[in-house]
């Protein structure tokens, strides 16, 4: 066809000049005129090539729309409605070829992937990543019968070390553990520091009895040295309560008890939290609850006993987080 023999611009909507071409009166005419051009360009022109490219397909195109339309594509202006029907038909297949075009973008397919690209083969994880959950402990091997029996009683005697009581917290905690003691009698006749000792530890042992045997018994192992230290440091600082006879209803109070159950135990200091007010469990409890500088504060103007012995450093960070965590164990 002769370009612009019959008007067409290019710079327009091919649309819009189909449609004023028509002149169409009735309504939705021209949009059934579209539709059926859309199929029968879906059919016939493949997208592989442009509309121009394919002319014997535009020819089928022509035939099919002057037989539907006969009255319309029939007529003087028949070429020209023609011409222009065939514009629009490019515009559909061109944007038919833009969508396609971008689909493929967006999914590229792969195309010459006939051979795998060369690399090492691939193994299993199994073989570089060792396997952590077996041990690599190799069998024992087979010793002597006298050597044995002497590493049986040298483990013996480590095990009784082992099984020793820990180290006396208060009066009433060794107390319990020679109780414990004297119920068990397979350890009823065992020194409490080491072997050389030959007076076994009963359950009616005082605690100043235990100190002294701690103390003049020898330290051969570093179990026994810890526990004569900590049983003297205990009995130093839990026996000389003069200031609080045997009798007194303060002893069985929480604030007793709550003082001699801190490590070390500070039972002789009961006088001073009972001169400031501090009697009951609730007041215990109160200050657990304050952060740890204001019960700091709280220690550090404590006033001093009727010695005048005031609390020391170490013994403020004792109670500190003995206040701290007394109540969440109870």
């Amino acid at each position: 066809m002769p370009r612009n023999t019959y008007g067409y611009t290019f710079g327009r909507s091919a649309r819009a000049q189909f449609e004023e071409v028509m002149q169409l009166t009735e309504p939705g005419q021209f949009e059934e005129i579209l539709i059926y051009l859309k199929s029968i360009t879906e059919k016939y022109l493949t997208l592989e090539k442009t509309g121009s490219a394919q002319p014997d397909r535009l020819d089928i195109i022509k035939k099919k729309l002057a037989h539907r339309y006969p009255g319309l594509f029939a007529r003087d202006e028949a070429e020209r409605r023609m011409y222009f029907a065939i514009h629009w038909v490019y515009y559909w297949h061109s944007m038919r070829k833009s969508v396609k075009n971008c689909q493929e973008k967006r999914n590229p397919k792969t195309r010459g992937m006939s051979k795998k690209p060369v690399s090492a083969p691939r193994k299993s994880v199994k073989k570089f990543v060792p396997s952590f959950g077996k041990s690599t402990i190799s069998a024992p091997e087979r010793k002597p019968q006298a050597q044995s029996q002497s590493q049986a009683t040298s483990s013996t005697s480590v095990a009784d070390k082992e099984n020793m009581p820990p180290p006396s917290r208060s009066l009433r905690s060794t107390s319990h553990i020679s109780q414990t003691q004297a119920g068990q009698p397979s350890q009823a006749t065992r020194p409490l520091a080491s072997t050389s000792a030959s007076t076994p530890v009963s359950a009616s042992s005082s605690l100043s009895t235990l100190a002294s045997t701690s103390a003049s018994t020898s330290t051969s192992t570093s179990t026994s040295t810890s526990t004569s230290t900590w049983a003297s440091f205990s009995t130093s600082k839990s026996l000389p309560l003069s200031d609080i006879p045997p009798n007194s209803p303060h002893v069985d109070s929480e604030v007793f008890k709550f003082l001699d159950s801190c490590l070390p135990s500070m039972a002789h200091h009961l006088p001073t939290f009972l001169n400031v007010g501090c009697k009951s469990a609730e007041d215990l409890l109160g200050i657990s609850t304050w952060r740890r500088p204001v019960i700091l504060e709280f220690l550090e103007g404590l006033p001093p006993n009727d010695d005048g012995e005031c609390l020391s450093t170490m013994e403020k960070a004792h109670l500190t987080n003995h206040l701290l965590e007394y109540f969440q164990a109870v």
